[in-house]
């Protein structure tokens, strides 16, 4: 396997370009209900379904600490025309059954904010950037 380096990045048809930093190092878009499924992913090589509302996100190359920044949403209708749920997250928290944020994974939890907890997500994205190991 060869290796590009470069310093910044420009897709066909895009007019500027972007440092390679600056792209996620990994992302998921999964269905969190049932018998959770992977929609799309980049660098995820696992996802594991803790408990109630509450998952790992596991990279296929480690991130090159635990200080990355991670991004997401979740929903629990299974569209993303309908944003009425009260729907919060626990990004990367060590909470419960979710193992935080680690070098390998990350965790997502995802509850209401009604008070009534954590809560399956049909819809859910998580994202991190930073460096891979």
């Amino acid at each position: 396997m060869s290796t590009l380096t470069v310093t910044n990045i420009k897709a066909t048809g895009e007019t500027a370009s972007r440092s390679a930093t600056g792209i996620a190092a990994a992302w998921i878009n999964f269905n969190g209900t049932g018998t959770i499924a992977t929609r799309d992913s980049f660098n995820v090589s696992g996802l594991i379904d803790l408990t109630l509302g509450q998952y790992d996100v596991e990279f296929t190359s480690d991130m090159g600490n635990d200080d990355y920044n991670v991004s997401g949403y979740g929903n629990t209708y299974s569209d993303t025309t309908n944003f009425s749920d009260g729907m919060n997250l626990a990004l990367a928290n060590s909470y419960g059954s979710m193992n935080g944020q680690l070098e390998g994974s990350c965790s997502l939890g995802s509850y209401t904010h009604t008070g009534s907890g954590f809560t399956d997500s049909a819809i859910a994205f998580l994202s991190t950037h930073g460096d891979l190991a």
